[in-house]
């Protein structure tokens, strides 16, 4: 019965952990997504302030087509100001409790790292009074990290 619970505990474990590691690339991603997007806001901002400069006065007569492009920068630097709340938002969904969620995760995997070990020595002794074989996992298989 401990050992199917045992084995029960592992599997979810393994699943926590791939969980984990799909959800910190996830993490990288969309912080490396918000550093673009920050990156791309600032350099559409400095452009539109180029632009600003080089308006002709109001009687100027290009007035017309500068306006048309000042209308689309505005659109380009709002998309882009959408996008970057957007990232923000997803990446606000990570709070602490998510992360204190995995260092106990990894703290109960030690654990279970731990109780196989006790697990294995006692087969291994029993095998060897009782003459049954028996091979423990190849210890590089756990990670005790």
């Amino acid at each position: 019965d401990d050992l199917a619970e045992k084995d029960a505990l592992s599997s979810r474990l393994r699943v926590a952990e791939r969980e984990k590691v799909k959800v910190e690339e996830d993490l990288k991603e969309t912080q490396r997504k918000l550093r673009e997007t920050e990156r791309r806001v600032e350099e559409m901002t400095s452009e539109r302030q180029s632009e600003q400069r080089r308006l002709p006065t109001a009687g100027d007569s290009k007035h017309g087509a500068s306006e048309a492009e000042l209308r689309k920068q505005r659109e380009t630097v709002r998309k882009l100001q959408e996008d970057n709340d957007d990232l923000r938002a997803e990446l606000n969904a990570f709070d602490a409790a998510f992360f204190d969620e995995i260092e106990d995760l990894k703290y109960n995997h030690n654990e279970m790292v731990k109780l196989v070990d006790r697990y294995e020595t006692l087969l291994q002794h029993l095998s060897t009074k009782y003459g049954f074989d028996f091979s423990p996992a190849a210890p590089g298989r756990r990670s005790r990290t």
